[in-house]
């Protein structure tokens, strides 16, 4: 077993809810399937959590394997699967990217946070 694996176990048995206690946690997984999916359905799948995992469409369209991977963890009962966007393309503004592209030559310093 490798360090992530091991790593990733350990997180997931202490992330087991407290007998008594009212609490719940919510494990997912952001912008699969990439390389430690694999990993972490293993780990999901032996120690029978329950998880989302959110993943991003090129990155499930990408390669054969990573259709596998997501066919692989929607057959799981205790993982749930959802969208996390098709490209991840990340625009908090709303401008585009030629807008930027113009803007920001003329930009003093400090640069704003989503330039």
């Amino acid at each position: 077993m490798t360090f992530f694996r091991l790593a990733l176990a350990a997180m997931l048995m202490s992330a087991l809810p407290a007998h008594g206690a009212d609490r719940t946690i919510y494990l997912t997984f952001d912008d699969g399937p990439l390389n430690g999916t694999s990993n972490i359905l293993d780990v999901l799948e032996a120690a029978q959590v329950p998880a989302t995992l959110f993943m991003v469409g090129m990155h499930a369209e990408a390669s054969a394997s990573n259709k596998a991977l997501v066919r692989r963890a929607k057959a799981m009962p205790l993982v749930t699967i959802g969208n996390h966007s098709y490209s991840h393309a990340y625009n908090p503004t709303g401008i585009s990217m030629a807008i930027r592209k113009a803007w920001l030559p003329t930009c003093s310093w400090p640069m704003p946070f989503w330039a």
